[in-house]
C-alpha cells in the first residue's frame, strides 16, 4: 500500500542520517539513558553468512549497560517494508544472540505512522518497542 504522500526523507539512508545527527536527544527521551556508543550500519558478525553478512540500522550501546537493536524505515510502501521489519528484528536479535552479544532492547524507528508493525507486536507480544519520528515530532506507538 502505498500512501500517497511525500515522503519526509528522500531516502532511508537520510532518515537514519538524520536519527544519527540527533541520537543523544531520542535515545535519552526513548531509552531514558545516554549513550555509550552508537554504530551506524553494523555487520551482525556471524560466520556462515561470508561476505552477505546482516547489517542492522543502528545499534545503541548505553551508559547503563542497554545494548539496542533498531532498525529504521522510511517506507514507500508502508504495511509490505514495516510488516516485514518485525521478523527482520527478530531474525538480528537470534543472530546476535548466537554470536554471545545479546541485545537487551530491540526497536523500529519509522517516519511513517502506519501501526502495522504495533500491531503485530502487540497482537504476538513481542520484544519490540515502536517509535514515529519525523523532522518536527517523535514519539513511542503505544
Amino acid at each position: 500500500m502505498v500512501t500517497g504522500r511525500p515522503l519526509k526523507f528522500k531516502k532511508e539512508k537520510d532518515f537514519v542520517g538524520y536519527l544519527m545527527a540527533n541520537a543523544d536527544k531520542w535515545v535519552k527521551d526513548f531509552f531514558e539513558d545516554d549513550i555509550e556508543k552508537i554504530k551506524e550500519n553494523p555487520y551482525i558478525k556471524f560466520k556462515r553468512f561470508g561476505a552477505n553478512q546482516p547489517r542492522i540500522d543502528i545499534i545503541v550501546r548505553t551508559k547503563g549497560g542497554k545494548k539496542i537493536g533498531i532498525e529504521c524505515k522510511n517506507p514507500s510502501q508502508s504495511f509490505h517494508e514495516l510488516s516485514r521489519s518485525v521478523s527482520q528484528l527478530l531474525a538480528y536479535s537470534i543472530l546476535a544472540e548466537e554470536i554471545g552479544e545479546p541485545f537487551t532492547d530491540l526497536a523500529l524507528i519509522s517516519s511513517d505512522k502506519n501501526d502495522i508493525a504495533f500491531k503485530i507486536i502487540r497482537r504476538f507480544n513481542l520484544p519490540i518497542r515502536v517509535f514515529y519520528v519525523d523532522k518536527e515530532i517523535h514519539g513511542e506507538m503505544r
